[in-house]
């Protein structure tokens, strides 16, 4: 029996008559805790301290009850088994098919051209969209205040309709192609690519299907999370807007 998250489990809860395992992606209740932190209003806060409580719970009772879990990260097996006690951990780690993510060579950037920058993602993931707001809010105005040409394309499913509009009432150079079959062709074709995320957790196939094709990564802490990566070898780390903005400015 393959329980592929947390959350399927309540369709069919453990115990089972045979061996079982749970394919954990994230630390589920770490991400509601994140979101509690970065919450900008007390209600909101409160919400989500109770939300992690909750999923914090359910997590550290629902998962021993499995033969085995699988995690995505080392870091997680090591959660895991020290925060609730689960014995039987295995990691599969990130990994990306280098025979379709191939490097071609770097996007020639003019010295007219503003240069492009791209983010790809589900856009339909709470994560994704804070972090795609943390960028254009307050990284976006640093950047473009050094090259007023510069352009931004989010690659990703269900871009907010709300998100969409306010790129377009601040008349920003931002695009927001909604599902592609293939997203390759906006990598090799950007010149930074960025990882904003402030919340996030599980695997980050999106860091490796970059670096394979040759696009230089911008990553905050968490968006490298996990991942056997070297800042300022493999990524440039930059956790505050500022030192976001700066960095996709000296690699521009």
């Amino acid at each position: 029996m393959v329980v592929d998250f947390p959350h399927t489990a309540v369709l069919a809860p453990p115990p089972y008559p045979c061996p079982s395992v749970i394919f954990t992606h994230n630390v589920e209740g770490e991400i509601y805790h994140r979101h509690a932190k970065l919450a900008r209003n007390a209600l909101k806060r409160a919400i989500w301290r109770n939300q992690a409580d909750k999923m914090e719970r359910y997590e550290r009772e629902l998962l021993p009850r499995f033969t085995s879990a699988v995690a995505v990260a080392d870091r997680d097996r090591k959660f895991f088994q020290s925060r609730y006690g689960v014995a039987n951990v295995s990691v599969i780690p990130t990994g990306v098919d280098l025979d379709f993510f191939t490097y071609q060579g770097n996007a020639a950037l003019e010295e007219s051209d503003g240069g492009t920058v791209v983010f790809t993602g589900s856009m339909d993931w709470m994560a994704n969209i804070d972090g795609v707001e943390f960028f254009m809010d307050e990284v976006w105005p640093i950047v473009t205040r050094a090259r007023p040409r510069a352009r931004c394309v989010v690659v990703g499913r269900s871009p907010p309709q709300a998100l969409v509009e306010r790129a377009r009432t601040r008349r920003l150079q931002w695009e927001f192609t909604g599902f592609v079959d293939d997203v390759r062709p906006f990598v090799q074709n950007a010149h930074v690519y960025v990882i904003p995320l402030r919340i996030g957790g599980g695997t980050r196939i999106k860091v490796y299907e970059a670096m394979a094709m040759g696009c230089p990564v911008v990553s905050t802490r968490i968006g490298v999370e996990g991942l056997p990566v070297e800042r300022d070898r493999h990524f440039v780390e930059a956790d505050s807007a500022e030192a976001m903005a700066m960095a996709v400015l000296s690699l521009l």
